[in-house]
Order: C-alpha cells, then sequence, then structure tokens
C-alpha cells in the first residue's frame, strides 16, 4: 500500500510492477533479511510467513502424511492380491468356464424353437 500510496490497483498494474521491478524487489528482499539477521531477529530456526490467503481443501483423500503412501501402496497390493485369488478359485471350481453359459444358452433356444 505504501509503494501504490494507498490506490487499489488491479492485478494486471501489480503483476506489471513486480514485472519491471523484480531486481530491485530482490535486493530490497535480500537487504531485509541481512538486515534482520544481523539485528539477531532471525536465525536458520525460524519460519516467516506472510499475510497471504489461501482456500484450503484438507481431505483425507487429498492430504498425505509421511506413511500415507507406503500404507496407499501394501492396500493396492493387497487388492491385486485379493482379485487374482479370486481368479485363482474360479478357475478351480470351473475349470473351463464357458461351458455352463453354453449349455444354458442352447438349452433356451431349444426350449424357445420346442415351443414354437
Amino acid at each position: 500500500m505504501w509503494l501504490t500510496g494507498r490506490l487499489a490497483p488491479d492485478f494486471k498494474t501489480i503483476a506489471d510492477f513486480r514485472r519491471d521491478s523484480g531486481t530491485a524487489m530482490r535486493n530490497t528482499c535480500r537487504r531485509f533479511v541481512e538486515l534482520c539477521r544481523g539485528l539477531k531477529l532471525l536465525s536458520s530456526d525460524m519460519v516467516a510467513i506472510d499475510g497471504s490467503k489461501f482456500k484450503a481443501s484438507n481431505s483425507r483423500d487429498l492430504n498425505y502424511t509421511t506413511g500415507k503412501p507406503d500404507k496407499r501402496k501394501q492396500q493396492i497390493e493387497e487388492s491385486v492380491q485379493r482379485y487374482l485369488d479370486l481368479i485363482e478359485t474360479a478357475d478351480r471350481t470351473s475349470p473351463t468356464g464357458f461351458a455352463v453359459k453354453t449349455v444354458r444358452l442352447y438349452a433356451t433356444k431349444a426350449m424357445k424353437f420346442a415351443a414354437g
């Protein structure tokens, strides 16, 4: 607000200012950090946060903790194994798989033919 004289510029004005004054802004920020460190106001343990506000969405599906990718990978592997087990069971119980369906279709067509 100080730089703009308390005007309310639109996004394009601010973007143009940043583009045209990028070197000066970087130098100003660098000098400010140096000044704060010289006055022992900052240390390597400190984190600075600006006043920006962002819309957040932190649902369980959208955030990740350090263990979540490993847990998700394990869930996927278990799911794949369950699927393979089901296929294996189906193969053992009905080795041909198609015979039952073929017989049923044939019997249905034969009954329709006989009926009329």
